[in-house]
């Protein structure tokens, strides 16, 4: 019985740590949240790179913001080579990113 509840218990952690570490989860119908490295941007998508090495298009449109620690930041701070998660809508033409935020790296 005790053994039973600990296996349950880590087979949970494992499903958990499986959704953190993905690069794209679904949020629910519609949306997605993808973890990335910037590999292409410009004035109107961006191309992220996830853990897994897959490759994530999307459109940047006039209502995508951009967040800086909880701040507005302008789209033209976006470089390549940042690490970001964006909230995106997916819809019959692929995604659209809504809003991207900075992900800062732990520091040593």
């Amino acid at each position: 019985m005790i053994r039973s509840a600990i296996a349950r218990r880590g087979l949970l952690g494992l499903v958990a740590a499986a959704f953190l570490l993905c690069g794209e989860a679904r949020a629910h119908e519609g949306h997605a949240h993808i973890l990335g490295t910037v590999t292409v941007v410009d004035a109107t998508h961006l191309d992220l790179k996830t853990n897994d090495g897959a490759t994530v298009e999307m459109r940047l449109t006039p209502k995508t913001s951009l967040l800086r620690r909880g701040q507005a930041a302008p789209l033209t701070d976006l470089k390549v080579g940042m690490r970001v998660l964006v909230d995106a809508d997916h819809d019959e033409t692929g995604l659209s990113a809504r809003e991207i935020r900075f992900v800062v790296a732990p520091a040593n």
